[in-house]
């Protein structure tokens, strides 16, 4: 266990979350929103505590009944996995109770990081989440799963990928927990003209090795990260990181087919954090595992 790099206001002081987290983001490679996955125990009830930002919780262990009193009204529900609850900035918790204990994932959304992936100053308003919306939400869940998993994986996918999965949260939320509002400055995508696809696809095919990631594809055109996706996609029809993987194991096979570098040496080659994602992702994407593709060569 370790503790949380979560903050909270107590007493108009800021203060670390008061449960320690068993999984984090802190101290890792992942370059998305910070995630922490909590335990929440019978014996250590949360007391008073005031969000400093916007933050989603999402069950992922346990049904447990909770009681809770926040901004003087006190609600009772029943919580089971793949409950995700939204809190907005300034959400102030009086005291909480619960008939069992259960697992969850916390998530702050960090003003700072959703400025850097879609490149403008104030992009959210305080209030941007409904404020303590519980529900269901498949596409929401799945997003933040993804995230959890890669983290506890060792986040071998690279920037790239926890970057597209930070994205895509934001939008979800934006669309769908959100007053309508435009992002300043952002021109609507139409797509990539001819030569600004070229100039991205040859930079691609040029730093394939490194750990790309979407501020660095998208300031090659001068464009945010989100825009840069949508304007990606409607050009390619693939997201950055769907096309930054074809690259990849495409080149790989090529390497393969040439036997004149290990597994290994291709895996770093073709911009893999381990030999090991390399043959997860290539019997993915082509059935088949590197050394049986190498044996068809």
């Amino acid at each position: 266990m370790t503790e949380s790099r979560i903050q909270v206001i107590n007493s108009g002081q800021a203060e670390r979350w008061p449960q320690q987290v068993d999984l984090t983001s802190t101290g890792t490679a992942w370059d998305g929103f910070l995630v922490e996955r909590h335990q929440n125990r019978l014996d250590a009830p949360l007391e008073y505590f005031q969000l400093e930002i916007p933050a989603i919780a999402l069950v992922t262990k346990g049904t447990t009944r909770c009681r809770w009193c926040a901004r003087g009204h006190v609600r009772e529900a029943l919580w089971v996995p793949g409950t995700i609850v939204f809190m907005n900035a300034g959400y102030e918790l009086t005291w909480f109770e619960s008939s069992s204990c259960w697992e969850w994932l916390n998530i702050p959304i960090d003003t700072a990081k959703v400025a850097s992936l879609l490149h403008c100053a104030n992009p959210w308003s305080t209030d941007v989440l409904l404020d303590h919306e519980i529900r269901q939400d498949s596409q929401a869940t799945a997003l933040i799963h993804g995230m959890s998993s890669e983290i506890e994986a060792g986040c071998p996918a690279g920037r790239l990928y926890g970057e597209s999965l930070s994205l895509a949260l934001v939008a979800h939320l934006m669309s769908s927990y959100s007053k309508p509002r435009a992002v300043p400055g952002e021109a609507p995508a139409h797509g990539l003209s001819r030569e600004q696809l070229r100039r991205v696809i040859d930079y691609i095919d040029d730093n394939l090795a490194d750990d790309l990631c979407l501020n660095e594809l998208g300031g090659l055109l001068g464009m945010s990260a989100s825009h840069f996706c949508r304007t990606f996609k409607r050009a390619a029809g693939v997201t950055p990181h769907q096309f930054v993987i074809k690259k990849r194991v495409d080149k790989a096979k090529q390497l393969i087919a040439t036997r004149r570098l290990s597994m290994l040496e291709i895996s770093l080659e073709v911009g893999f954090a381990s030999q090991s994602h390399f043959a997860e992702v290539f019997h993915k994407a082509t059935g088949t595992s590197p050394v049986q593709f190498q044996h068809l060569c």
